[in-house]
């Protein structure tokens, strides 16, 4: 058994290789049309006037076809001139929005003015400027009846639900018994008394799965569970209905923020150049893009087998990179973060389940883990700072991360540390219970003992990236576009 078999064995480490697009058991398609060009439908580029309104036009006549190619041209598309400024809105599945290339000679769409938040003009308020998402509707199918373990991928319900395959579920926990938020803090030695929401409001879990059959109450997952279920507790199924097969790729998106960033001084700093979000969308992309001088490049929420691949963000540094956040098993590969936002890469909220794969962000930055309560969270060979203080999170949503945190081969690059702590009370940041930290190399550092479960510290892990053995393990070889 090799050193990397022997590890996942041990720390009982979730089967990573179901995260991104279908479960990274196909590459990303390149889909052929129908094209809709937003020349088609007024776009003019170069003119210095708002495009917004082209661009939206396309993307409605490609919803009305049943989807399609929403096609950008080489040249520079503006997203709004003064009051034409404002959102472009995806709300229908099977839309791709593509471009010639993300190069400055490519096709750039271009955000010439900051977007305000609406009164009381909130510091993270500012909307962004493509906003794809499901309306939300949820219907309760019943509590979860039988013990699963991690890794399971059968669930049983009181009664029979109304599910097909195909269909997708949201798994929930939402408890505040004493002993479930004693147990979920047990790695700490000393419970810290501002983190008001887990101690109080309880345990908050979610996962997001698709049904591969229903046989009687019985539902048969496509991808295994990654928290067990304690059925003592309030483990609840619902339905979750998202878009899917959404696509951006091969653009660039640039807006014109060119100040000093200074962390949270007001709502410009924050948000006010933010580009692309996506919400509750499945099955879905992000790939051979370029991100430039924008405060907050993306968010991808609420989401499932999400992958942002071969992407890169640069210019003026911002507020934060782009972040998973309440999503299950999605993948970021191979994205470089080299303008060095606050916040780089990372996840936030009840995010479960998700890849970081050979990626990079600057020596004067780390990646993001922005409380809330996410948890199981692997990055894999990456490379960057490894730093306190680029967290997140308010105190009440404290820990910074809760179970799972898994550093595999990381090449840190910011300064020496020495007696790095998980759990000094006097600090606010980067309180996480009990991270297993793998092969981490690079500037040197040495952990307090008994907080970290630390392997190879120094020396990468020979046998290289967990995530990519665990794909080859249970389908043979990556997909075409990972290799």
């Amino acid at each position: 058994m090799c050193i990397r078999d022997r590890i996942e064995r041990e720390q009982d480490i979730p089967d990573y290789s179901y995260a991104g697009y279908h479960r990274s058991e196909r590459a990303i398609p390149t889909v052929e049309g129908p094209v809709f060009n937003i020349v088609d439908f007024g776009a003019k580029s170069n003119d210095e006037k708002s495009d917004r309104a082209a661009i939206q036009a396309a993307i409605d006549a490609a919803a009305a076809q049943g989807g399609g190619v929403v096609f950008v041209p080489k040249g520079r598309f503006d997203l709004g001139q003064k009051s034409n400024a404002g959102s472009v809105f995806i709300s229908h599945s099977n839309i791709i929005l593509r471009g010639v290339g993300s190069g400055p000679d490519g096709s750039l769409l271009y955000m010439s003015e900051a977007l305000a938040p609406p009164p009381p003009m909130k510091l993270w308020g500012s909307p962004y400027v493509f906003q794809v998402g499901a309306d939300r509707r949820e219907k309760k199918l019943g509590a979860i009846v039988v013990n699963a373990s991690r890794g399971d991928r059968e669930i049983v319900l009181a009664t029979a639900p109304d599910l097909a395959a195909g269909d997708w579920i949201t798994l929930t926990l939402r408890d505040n018994s004493t002993d479930l938020v004693k147990s979920e803090l047990a790695d700490f030695e000393v419970l810290d008394p501002r983190w008001k929401s887990i101690i109080e409001d309880g345990v908050a879990v979610t996962e997001r799965h698709q049904v591969e059959f229903v046989e009687g109450t019985r539902i048969r997952l496509t991808a295994p569970v990654v928290k067990s279920i304690d059925t003592r507790y309030d483990w609840r199924v619902t339905r979750y209905e998202p878009l899917e097969e959404i696509g951006f790729e091969n653009l660039r998106f640039e807006g014109a923020w060119d100040e000093r960033f200074d962390h949270h001084l007001n709502w410009l700093h924050d948000g006010g150049y933010s580009m692309v979000s996506m919400t509750r969308v499945v099955n879905s992309w992000i790939r051979d893009c370029t991100f430039a001088n924008l405060n907050c490049v993306g968010a991808i929420g609420s989401s499932a087998q999400v992958t942002v691949i071969d992407s890169v963000i640069e210019g003026n540094p911002g507020h934060s990179a782009i972040r998973f956040s309440d999503s299950t098993y999605c993948l970021m590969a191979r994205v470089d973060d080299r303008a060095g936002q606050w916040h780089s890469v990372g996840i936030s909220r009840e995010s479960i389940g998700n890849v970081f794969y050979q990626c990079y962000w600057g020596s004067k930055t780390s990646f993001e883990s922005h409380s809330s309560q996410p948890r199981h969270t692997l990055f894999d060979s990456c490379i960057g700072g490894f730093m306190k203080g680029h967290g997140g999170g308010a105190a009440h949503n404290q820990p910074t991360h809760m179970e799972g945190l898994v550093l595999w081969n990381h090449l840190k690059t910011n300064e020496a540390l020495a007696d790095f702590q998980f759990e000094p009370l006097d600090e606010l940041y980067w309180r996480v219970p009990q991270p297993l930290i793998v092969g981490m190399h690079g500037s040197p550092i040495d952990f307090r003992a008994g907080q970290s479960t630390v392997i190879s510290l120094g020396k990468p892990i020979a046998e290289g990236s967990l995530y990519e053995f665990q794909v080859k393990r249970r389908l043979g070889e990556m997909p075409e576009d990972l290799q």
